[in-house]
């Protein structure tokens, strides 16, 4: 079983949504022992990945949350319907609870308060700053683990 992975979720070019992703990069570099991904969306293929893993942090911007919001994540046992391009994080350790027999013993999910996500490469000053923030987060999960 493999220790700890850390998902990257967002879209680079919407602004404050490509927070996970550059939180994921900047995890690969401060992290090396740390395995990375990062993904446009949470597909149901992932099921399989997380279910390898001891510890799941997952890291995606919200448009609902002006503090950066730390959740654990419960499998979803309500069958939750798979859909190709989106799944909750939630849905995803269901179906590795039922593909795969597994779930990571701790799933984690980091929100990033996003301020805008026009067209945009950049991130705004609140998310960029709080990209450093859940990274700091991060190093307590991966040291806990």
């Amino acid at each position: 079983m493999k220790k700890a992975l850390l998902i990257g979720v967002g879209n680079t070019v919407r602004g404050d949504d490509g927070a996970g992703i550059h939180a994921a990069e900047k995890a690969r570099a401060r992290f090396p022992h740390l395995d990375v991904l990062a993904v446009h969306g949470l597909s149901p293929e992932l099921a399989e990945t997380v279910s390898g893993y001891d510890l799941v942090i997952i890291v995606d911007a919200s448009l609902v949350t002006d503090t950066l919001r730390a959740s654990e994540i419960v499998p979803s046992t309500a069958g939750e319907r798979i859909q190709s391009h989106e799944m909750s994080p939630a849905g995803i350790l269901g179906l590795a609870a039922t593909l795969y027999n597994h779930t990571p013993s701790r799933a984690v999910l980091l929100e990033i308060p996003a301020v805008s996500c026009a067209f945009s490469e950049e991130l705004s000053a609140l998310t960029a700053g709080q990209v450093e923030a859940c990274l700091d987060m991060v190093t307590g999960y991966i040291a806990g683990s």
